[in-house]
Protein backbone atom coordinates (compact mmCIF):
# COMPACT_ATOMS: atom_id res chain seq x y z
CA UNK A 1 0.00 0.00 0.00
CA UNK A 2 1.38 3.91 -1.05
CA UNK A 3 1.00 6.04 1.88
CA UNK A 4 0.60 8.81 -1.41
CA UNK A 5 -2.76 7.31 -2.12
CA UNK A 6 -4.24 7.73 1.37
CA UNK A 7 -4.48 11.76 1.79
CA UNK A 8 -5.25 11.91 5.07
CA UNK A 9 -6.26 9.21 5.98
CA UNK A 10 -4.70 6.38 8.35
CA UNK A 11 -4.60 3.12 7.24
CA UNK A 12 -4.52 0.02 9.62
CA UNK A 13 -1.75 -1.95 8.16
CA UNK A 14 1.99 -0.67 7.81
CA UNK A 15 2.68 0.70 4.07
CA UNK A 16 5.31 -0.70 1.81
CA UNK A 17 6.03 2.53 -0.49
CA UNK A 18 5.94 5.88 0.72
CA UNK A 19 7.11 8.47 -0.73
CA UNK A 20 10.05 11.19 1.10
CA UNK A 21 8.75 14.48 2.00
CA UNK A 22 4.87 13.78 3.01
CA UNK A 23 3.33 12.92 5.95
CA UNK A 24 3.25 9.13 6.86
CA UNK A 25 -0.38 7.99 8.70
CA UNK A 26 -1.24 4.38 10.00
CA UNK A 27 -2.62 2.94 12.87
CA UNK A 28 -2.20 -0.19 14.87
CA UNK A 29 -4.18 -1.90 17.35
CA UNK A 30 -3.35 -5.40 19.04
CA UNK A 31 -5.64 -6.82 21.79
CA UNK A 32 -2.53 -8.29 23.52
CA UNK A 33 -1.01 -4.88 23.70
CA UNK A 34 -3.24 -2.08 24.03
CA UNK A 35 -1.36 1.58 23.75
CA UNK A 36 -2.44 3.04 26.64
CA UNK A 37 0.22 0.48 28.37
CA UNK A 38 2.47 -0.42 25.57
CA UNK A 39 4.75 1.32 23.39
CA UNK A 40 5.57 0.90 19.51
CA UNK A 41 8.53 2.00 17.78
CA UNK A 42 9.88 1.18 14.45
CA UNK A 43 13.40 0.51 13.49
CA UNK A 44 14.06 1.28 9.76
CA UNK A 45 17.55 0.27 8.24
CA UNK A 46 18.18 1.30 4.67
CA UNK A 47 19.78 -2.58 2.98
CA UNK A 48 22.45 -1.55 1.83
CA UNK A 49 23.06 -0.33 5.24
CA UNK A 50 23.78 3.60 4.46
CA UNK A 51 20.52 4.89 6.42
CA UNK A 52 18.31 4.53 9.21
CA UNK A 53 15.42 6.28 10.98
CA UNK A 54 12.92 5.47 13.87
CA UNK A 55 9.29 6.14 14.74
CA UNK A 56 7.64 6.47 17.63
CA UNK A 57 3.79 5.75 18.06
CA UNK A 58 1.32 7.75 20.16
CA UNK A 59 -1.23 6.65 21.99
CA UNK A 60 -5.06 7.23 20.95
CA UNK A 61 -7.02 5.00 23.49
CA UNK A 62 -6.18 1.86 23.10
CA UNK A 63 -4.57 2.32 19.38
CA UNK A 64 -1.26 2.92 18.42
CA UNK A 65 -1.69 6.05 16.06
CA UNK A 66 1.50 6.71 13.73
CA UNK A 67 2.22 10.40 12.38
CA UNK A 68 5.42 11.13 10.89
CA UNK A 69 5.75 14.12 9.61
CA UNK A 70 6.84 16.03 6.48
CA UNK A 71 9.57 17.88 8.41
CA UNK A 72 10.86 14.14 9.23
CA UNK A 73 10.71 12.71 6.40
CA UNK A 74 12.38 15.31 3.71
CA UNK A 75 15.73 13.96 5.38
CA UNK A 76 15.11 10.50 4.40
CA UNK A 77 16.90 9.24 1.56
CA UNK A 78 15.04 7.30 -1.20
CA UNK A 79 16.23 3.36 -1.12
CA UNK A 80 14.39 0.06 0.44
CA UNK A 81 14.49 -0.08 4.17
CA UNK A 82 14.00 -3.04 6.56
CA UNK A 83 12.21 -2.61 9.15
CA UNK A 84 10.85 -3.90 12.47
CA UNK A 85 8.34 -3.08 15.36
CA UNK A 86 8.26 -3.98 18.94
CA UNK A 87 5.70 -3.33 21.41
CA UNK A 88 7.58 -2.83 24.95
CA UNK A 89 5.75 -2.41 28.67
CA UNK A 90 8.42 -2.51 31.34
CA UNK A 91 10.77 -5.80 31.47
CA UNK A 92 8.95 -7.41 28.41
CA UNK A 93 9.57 -6.57 24.59
CA UNK A 94 7.86 -8.31 21.55
CA UNK A 95 8.39 -8.23 17.97
CA UNK A 96 4.71 -7.38 16.02
CA UNK A 97 6.03 -5.97 12.39
CA UNK A 98 8.53 -7.53 10.14
CA UNK A 99 9.16 -6.06 6.74
CA UNK A 100 10.70 -3.67 3.98
CA UNK A 101 9.22 0.13 3.25
CA UNK A 102 10.35 1.85 -0.03
CA UNK A 103 10.96 5.02 0.22
CA UNK A 104 10.12 6.53 -2.76
CA UNK A 105 11.72 10.39 -4.17
CA UNK A 106 9.50 13.60 -3.93
CA UNK A 107 11.06 15.41 -7.07
CA UNK A 108 10.68 18.72 -4.99
CA UNK A 109 13.34 17.68 -2.95
CA UNK A 110 15.83 16.56 -6.03
CA UNK A 111 18.25 18.48 -7.48
CA UNK A 112 18.40 19.27 -11.25
CA UNK A 113 20.43 17.11 -13.32
CA UNK A 114 19.98 14.13 -10.83
CA UNK A 115 19.90 10.83 -12.60
CA UNK A 116 16.51 9.03 -11.31
CA UNK A 117 17.06 5.98 -13.31
CA UNK A 118 17.19 2.41 -12.07
CA UNK A 119 20.64 0.58 -11.93
CA UNK A 120 19.34 -1.52 -14.77
CA UNK A 121 18.07 1.23 -16.72
CA UNK A 122 21.60 2.75 -16.73
CA UNK A 123 23.50 -0.32 -17.35
CA UNK A 124 21.27 -1.07 -20.10
CA UNK A 125 21.79 2.74 -21.99
CA UNK A 126 26.12 1.60 -21.21
CA UNK A 127 26.05 -1.62 -22.99
CA UNK A 128 23.44 -0.73 -26.03
CA UNK A 129 26.17 2.24 -26.49
CA UNK A 130 28.88 -0.24 -26.68
CA UNK A 131 26.78 -2.35 -29.01
CA UNK A 132 26.66 0.79 -31.21
CA UNK A 133 30.23 2.34 -30.75
CA UNK A 134 32.23 -0.91 -29.62
CA UNK A 135 35.17 -1.91 -32.11
CA UNK A 136 35.72 -5.73 -31.24
CA UNK A 137 39.45 -5.86 -32.76
CA UNK A 138 41.07 -5.76 -28.77
CA UNK A 139 39.27 -8.48 -26.71
CA UNK A 140 41.72 -7.90 -23.96
CA UNK A 141 44.74 -5.52 -23.17
CA UNK A 142 47.17 -5.08 -19.92
CA UNK A 143 47.88 -1.71 -18.69
CA UNK A 144 51.00 -1.33 -15.30
CA UNK A 145 50.76 -5.64 -14.91
CA UNK A 146 46.88 -5.65 -14.57
CA UNK A 147 45.01 -7.30 -17.13
CA UNK A 148 41.27 -6.32 -18.31
CA UNK A 149 39.44 -8.47 -20.81
CA UNK A 150 36.36 -6.66 -23.00
CA UNK A 151 33.18 -8.45 -23.45
CA UNK A 152 32.95 -9.79 -26.63
CA UNK A 153 29.99 -8.88 -28.92
CA UNK A 154 27.66 -11.68 -28.26
CA UNK A 155 28.54 -11.49 -24.36
CA UNK A 156 27.38 -7.70 -24.42
CA UNK A 157 24.08 -9.26 -26.20
CA UNK A 158 23.30 -11.47 -23.61
CA UNK A 159 24.02 -8.73 -21.07
CA UNK A 160 21.55 -6.61 -23.04
CA UNK A 161 19.15 -8.77 -22.99
CA UNK A 162 19.49 -9.64 -19.55
CA UNK A 163 19.10 -6.01 -18.47
CA UNK A 164 16.17 -5.67 -20.72
CA UNK A 165 13.83 -8.10 -19.36
CA UNK A 166 14.92 -6.45 -15.83
CA UNK A 167 13.81 -3.27 -17.36
CA UNK A 168 10.88 -4.42 -18.40
CA UNK A 169 10.17 -5.93 -15.32
CA UNK A 170 10.50 -3.12 -13.41
CA UNK A 171 8.32 -1.18 -15.70
CA UNK A 172 5.30 -3.60 -15.46
CA UNK A 173 5.37 -3.23 -11.81
CA UNK A 174 5.36 0.66 -11.70
CA UNK A 175 2.63 0.43 -14.45
CA UNK A 176 0.91 -2.37 -11.97
CA UNK A 177 1.49 0.04 -9.54
CA UNK A 178 -0.33 3.32 -10.81
CA UNK A 179 -3.11 0.49 -11.92
CA UNK A 180 -2.35 0.57 -15.76
CA UNK A 181 -1.80 -2.26 -18.12
CA UNK A 182 1.11 -3.99 -17.82
CA UNK A 183 1.07 -5.26 -21.18
CA UNK A 184 1.41 -8.77 -20.44
CA UNK A 185 -1.26 -10.95 -21.86
CA UNK A 186 -2.33 -14.25 -19.67
CA UNK A 187 -3.81 -16.67 -22.07
CA UNK A 188 -6.09 -19.58 -20.68
CA UNK A 189 -7.72 -22.47 -22.04
CA UNK A 190 -11.01 -23.81 -20.93
CA UNK A 191 -11.49 -27.40 -21.22
CA UNK A 192 -14.42 -29.28 -20.09
CA UNK A 193 -14.32 -32.15 -17.41
CA UNK A 194 -17.80 -33.55 -19.06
Amino acid sequence: MTIGDLGKDYVYVEPTEVYAGSTWRWKKEFSDYPADNWALNYYFRETKGRYSFNITATADGKTHKIDYAKTNTDDIAPSIYSGQGWVSYGADRFIVYEGNLEVLPDFNLQNTGQDLRTHAEKVLEQIKAALEGKSFVDSSYSIAGRSITKLTPSELIDAKDYYQRIVVAEQRKNRARRGLETGQTVRFNFKSGF
